[in-house]
């Protein structure tokens, strides 16, 4: 077989200080793969004039620590056992390179039995704090809610500490398909579209979007009423798909629920579709008197928490939840921020079975 033609013009690389110790290391393993007519590494001010030799395996002594020209030249090799005796080296390096980089996630600590230490979990929730009574923050700057409290309560039933992260809510899928956030709670409905790229837990709230209007509109009474209507909804909500069905309506979105209503409140819509229990806690607060909840639900929702698609902690998040369901504790908060007996809530979401 021919030999293949010798290199006329050598690559060069100003090697910085960082590389020296690497180079060395793959002139160990790829020399060692090559034989005598191995890797020529050497230095030269004047790189371009250096002639190509034969070269000994053993002679690296040159290599200096900065500013210094690395030529690497493959000499006398066919292409067969260029292919042949590089393999082990590439490979042998591979490994070493690979099992350096795994070396980094080592446990901390061993805990002395043989089995993976025990860390304190934590998970990242986001929320939008933009919902109450679900969520919202409160004078202090804390967040408080339903759904805070409840979180909360899961992570000490299923031995977990929660930390929140605010969100609009829009950004909160993306956040959990890119993996910035474990979980996230947010009166979000559970929907056969948002389960294919996010896994829920099991129900925790029965709700149902609601028709608001100005206490004195006597015209829309359902959503057939709506034709035409000018609507106001949060982004990304069930509230917003829903009032994109209605025919010739004007749909006009809002970072979120209260803004939507304080746009019905100034006159500047016809209706809002929201969540029931949203709505109604901020017309009973009095914050939002001058308006007024028409007509049956428009639908029966579940809301759930989402956590990333194959995600570990869906099922630490069920075993907390079931077990505030069966212990009372849900019913207890529950109480707290709506005043009645919780609904009865299946085990998954109607939509999904």
């Amino acid at each position: 077989m021919a030999r293949p033609q010798r290199l006329n013009n050598p690559v060069t690389r100003t090697a910085p200080r960082e590389l020296n110790s690497l180079l060395q290391i793959i002139a160990e393993f790829f020399g060692e793969a090559f034989g005598n007519a191995a890797w020529h590494i050497r230095k030269d001010d004047s790189p371009s004039k250096l002639p190509i030799e034969p070269h000994a395996t053993g002679h690296r002594e040159n290599l200096e620590l900065k500013h210094t020209y690395y030529i690497v030249m493959l000499n006398r090799l066919t292409r067969s056992n260029w292919l042949r005796r590089l393999m082990p080296g590439f490979l042998s390096f591979a490994l070493v390179a690979t099992l350096a980089a795994c070396g980094g996630s080592q446990p901390a600590a061993d805990a002395g039995d043989g089995s993976a230490p025990a860390a304190a979990t934590v998970l990242k929730v986001a929320t939008e704090p933009a919902f109450p009574p679900f969520e919202s923050q409160a004078a202090d700057g804390s967040l408080e809610g339903f759904d805070i409290d409840l979180m909360n309560a899961i992570g000490e039933a299923a031995g977990f500490t929660v930390e929140f992260e605010s969100l609009p809510f829009d950004g909160i899928i993306p956040a959990l398909q890119g993996g910035t956030v474990d979980a996230a709670i947010s009166g979000m409905t559970i929907t056969a579209e948002r389960a294919e790229v996010v896994d829920f837990s099991r129900p925790y709230f029965k709700a149902g979007l609601a028709i608001a209007v100005q206490a004195t509109d006597t015209e829309i009474t359902s959503l057939e009423s709506l034709e035409g209507k000018r609507i106001a909804v949060q982004i990304g909500t069930t509230g917003a798909d829903t009032a994109s069905s209605v025919p010739g309506s004007q749909v006009r979105t809002f970072d979120s629920a209260p803004l939507a209503l304080q746009e019905l409140v100034n006159g500047n819509v016809d209706a809002v579709i929201n969540d029931a229990p949203v709505t109604l806690f901020a017309i009973k607060s009095g914050n939002l008197d001058a308006l007024k909840v028409v007509g049956e639900l428009l639908t029966e929702e579940y809301y759930g928490i989402p956590t990333p698609k194959g995600s570990a902690n869906l099922e630490l998040i069920n075993t907390g939840l079931s077990t505030m369901l069966s212990n009372g504790k849900y019913a207890e908060i529950y109480e707290k921020w709506f005043g009645s007996e919780a609904a009865e809530l299946p085990e998954v979401a109607p939509v999904l079975q």
